[in-house]
Formats: C-alpha cells, structure tokens, sequence
C-alpha cells in the first residue's frame, strides 16, 4: 500500500495561532491529549464569531463542532449503528429513553 502525501498547511484555508500555557504540557513537555479538545473549540468558535458573523450574546443559534474523530466510520455504517442504538432502546425501554414505565393492558 502506497504512503498517503503528507498534508500542508497551505491544505488549510484557515488558521489560528493558539497560545499553549505551562498546564497544557505533561511532564514530558508534549500537549495534554484532552487540551486538544480545548483548542478545537477555541478555532471552532473564533472562526463562527469572525468569519460567520456570529453574536455569541445575541444570537438565537448556537455553533457546534458535530464530529471530532481520528476514527473514519463511513456515514452508512454511522446510520447503521445508530438505527440498531434505537432498536436497542426500544426493545429495553418501548417508553422510550425520558417516558415513564406505564403498564399497558
């Protein structure tokens, strides 16, 4: 199997540069796996503010960051296993996931 080309920066049209702080760092001076997340959420926000016009205070819709996975599902197996999820939860709760338990009959 033939080695993917590395990607560039110049593959991104948009960057920020995130400022790390002392915390961020293991012991080993590599970035904390979790801090990552942080930062996803920092870009994730600057950019809906900036580039999408969004009014954090104001606005009636909310920006949110829906997949964030180093795991390639493809999207039928992702609607597969959601679809078998709710077979799942109906066969144990048929209420559903927030009704209450009634006796039928």
């Amino acid at each position: 199997m033939a080695r993917a080309e590395p990607q560039r920066r110049a593959d991104y049209p948009h960057l920020l540069a995130i400022t790390t702080r002392w915390m961020d760092n293991d012991a080993y001076g590599h970035i904390n796996n979790v801090t990552y997340y942080s930062y996803f959420d920092t870009v994730a926000n600057h950019y809906l503010i900036h580039e999408g016009g969004l009014d954090i205070l104001a606005s009636p819709v909310i920006g949110l960051v829906v997949e964030l996975s180093p795991l390639v599902i493809p999207g039928d197996f992702k609607y597969a296993a959601a679809l078998l999820i709710l077979i799942l939860l109906l066969l144990v709760r048929p209420q559903g996931l927030l009704g209450r338990a009634q006796r039928v009959g």
